[in-house]
C-alpha cells in the first residue's frame, strides 16, 4: 500500500512539474513581446500632423537602466522620451508611470498592456480608469520592417484613437494617436539582445557583402606561387588575372557570376546568398543542388565564428583590425582566405603536408575603382621560366575539370589520367608542344568515352625530363 501511495505521489509531482514548465514557457512567450533588457534600442520614423501641415522626423529610444520613481517602484527607463514602464512577471501586466489619481488609479501608474491575454485568449481588458482596451493578434510587418512577424494590437478610444503594436522578440513596432491632429511612431530598425532588425541589419549585410564584391567587369591580378615539395625554397611563379565576365542561370536554376582565368572562360561559377551571407560555387554532383559553400562572410570583431559546409569542411571566420577577414578552411586540404573590404580576395594559401600554393593580390579593378597597378603581363603573354603542373579546378568535380600546365621550352608532352590501382584511364595529350601556357579539360571518361566511377584519380604530366603527379576527386 505504501509503495502504491509513493507511486501516486511521484505521478502528482511529475504532473505538477509539467504544469509549471508549461506556465514558464507561456510566461516567456508573453514577455518576448516587450523585451526591455538594458541596451536594447529602437529607431522610429515620426510623422505628425500639426497646424503647419505634415512634419516628419525620427527618434531613437534605448533602455538605459532602471529609475526609482516617486511611488517607490523601479521602472525601465527608455530614453529620451520614455515611457517609464515596468512588467509584473507574475500577472504579466505592463505598468506605465503616470499620475491617474483623478481617474481612481493608485500608485501613480496604470496598466498599459496585459500580456496575459495571449494565454487567456480574451479580446480586451479594463484598466483602473475603466477604459476598455481592445486586444488583437495578427501576423505581418513589424512597422516598416517587412516579414511575417507575430504582432499584438492594443487600441482604445478616450476622446482620441490610441493604438500600440507589439511585435514578438522586438517590442513596440508602432504607436499612434488619431484626432484632429495625429502623431505616429513607426519602427525602422531595432537591436534586441544583440540581434539587429530592419535598416540596421541591412547595413550590416552591406558591410559583410563589401568583403566579397562581385560585379560584371571586376578583375583581380595575383602573383601565383607554387611549391612542389615542403623543402623547396624557390616557387614556380605566374601572374594570373581573374575576371567576372558575365552571369548565367545553370541547370540547378540558380544564377551565378561567370569567371575567367587569363581569358579562359567559364573557369568557375559563384553566387552569393545575401540572407545566409554565404558564397556558393557551382560543382555538379558535389552537394545538394549541385553547389557547395566555399566562403562565409558573416564576422564579428574580436571573435571567431565557426561554420561547416555540406562537405563537412570546417570554417573559422575572424575579423582583423586592418579591415581584413581571415577565413580558415580545413578538410582534405588546409585553405586560408584573406578578404579585404571593397576589394575581395587579397590573399590565399593552400597546403597539405606539401605542396604549398599561394596567391597574393597585385592589383584590382572593382566597381570601376582601380587599386594598385596591373602588370603588363595580365594576359600571361610571357614565357614561363619553369615546368609547372597546377592543381585541377574545380576539385572535387563533376562532370568535368580543368588542368593547367606551363612549359619553359619546347617539349614532347604527355598528360595521362590514372586510377587508384595505377591503371591508365585515358591520355589527354601526347605530342610535341612549344613553350607556353596550356589548359585542358577532362570530362570524367576513359579512353573509350565511357563514364568512370566516382573516386580519387591522378593526373601525370611528363615533358622531357620533367614529371609531376597530382590527385583529384571525381564525385557523381
Amino acid at each position: 500500500m505504501r509503495r502504491f501511495k509513493n507511486q501516486i505521489f511521484l505521478i502528482i509531482i511529475y504532473l505538477l512539474t509539467l504544469v509549471i514548465a508549461s506556465a514558464q514557457i507561456d510566461t516567456l512567450e508573453c514577455l518576448s513581446y516587450l523585451p526591455l533588457q538594458t541596451g536594447n534600442k529602437w529607431y522610429y520614423s515620426v510623422v505628425e500632423l500639426t497646424d503647419y501641415g505634415w512634419e516628419t522626423g525620427s527618434i531613437l529610444k534605448k533602455v538605459i537602466g532602471d529609475t526609482l520613481m516617486a511611488n517607490g517602484k523601479l521602472y525601465r527607463n527608455l530614453k529620451p522620451s520614455g515611457p517609464y514602464v515596468r512588467i509584473d512577471t507574475t500577472s504579466l501586466l505592463v505598468y506605465q508611470f503616470h499620475d491617474m489619481s483623478r481617474a481612481g488609479c493608485q500608485d501613480s501608474e496604470l496598466v498599459l498592456f496585459d500580456l496575459s491575454l495571449l494565454i487567456s485568449k480574451n479580446d480586451s481588458f479594463n484598466r483602473c480608469d475603466d477604459q476598455e482596451i481592445d486586444f488583437y493578434l495578427y501576423e505581418g510587418n513589424a512597422g516598416l520592417i517587412k516579414g511575417s512577424f507575430k504582432n499584438i494590437e492594443y487600441s482604445w478610444f478616450d476622446r482620441v484613437d490610441n493604438s500600440y503594436y507589439l511585435t514578438k522578440d522586438i517590442g513596440i513596432s508602432c504607436y499612434g494617436i488619431e484626432e484632429i491632429y495625429s502623431y505616429t511612431e513607426i519602427l525602422i530598425s531595432a537591436e534586441i539582445n544583440g540581434i539587429k532588425y530592419g535598416q540596421w541589419a541591412e547595413e550590416d549585410t552591406l558591410e559583410y557583402l563589401s568583403y566579397y564584391p562581385l560585379h560584371i567587369g571586376d578583375k583581380w591580378q595575383y602573383k601565383e606561387e607554387s611549391y612542389e615539395h615542403w623543402w623547396d625554397t624557390v616557387a614556380v611563379v605566374s601572374y594570373p588575372t581573374i575576371e567576372v565576365i558575365g552571369d548565367t542561370i545553370l541547370d540547378n536554376g540558380q544564377q551565378y557570376f561567370d569567371f575567367s582565368w587569363n581569358g579562359l572562360k567559364h573557369y568557375r561559377y559563384q553566387r552569393i546568398d545575401t540572407l545566409k551571407l554565404c558564397v556558393y560555387e557551382y560543382s555538379k554532383g558535389t552537394c545538394e543542388n549541385d553547389e557547395m559553400e566555399i566562403l562565409y562572410l558573416k564576422h564579428e570583431p574580436d571573435s571567431t565564428i565557426v561554420q561547416h559546409n555540406c562537405n563537412e569542411e570546417y570554417f573559422e571566420i575572424t575579423q582583423w583590425d586592418t579591415g581584413i577577414i581571415a577565413i580558415y578552411r580545413d578538410y582534405l586540404t588546409i585553405k586560408s582566405y584573406n578578404l579585404l573590404k571593397n576589394i575581395g580576395l587579397s590573399g590565399y594559401c593552400e597546403a597539405e603536408i606539401y605542396p604549398g600554393y599561394v596567391l597574393s593580390l597585385i592589383a584590382a579593378n572593382v566597381g570601376g575603382i582601380q587599386y594598385g597597378k596591373f602588370l603588363n603581363i595580365e594576359n600571361n603573354n610571357y614565357s614561363p621560366n619553369l615546368f609547372q603542373l597546377h592543381q585541377n579546378y574545380p576539385n572535387p568535380f563533376n562532370p568535368e575539370t580543368t588542368i593547367r600546365f606551363e612549359l619553359p621550352q619546347n617539349s614532347h608532352v604527355r598528360l595521362e589520367i590514372y586510377n587508384l590501382l595505377g591503371q591508365r584511364v585515358t591520355t589527354l595529350l601526347d605530342c610535341p608542344k612549344p613553350a607556353g601556357h596550356y589548359t585542358l579539360k577532362w570530362d570524367g571518361t576513359d579512353q573509350n568515352g565511357n563514364d568512370v566511377a566516382s573516386g580519387i584519380y591522378f593526373y601525370k604530366l611528363v615533358a622531357g625530363d620533367f614529371s609531376q603527379i597530382k590527385k583529384m576527386l571525381l564525385t557523381r
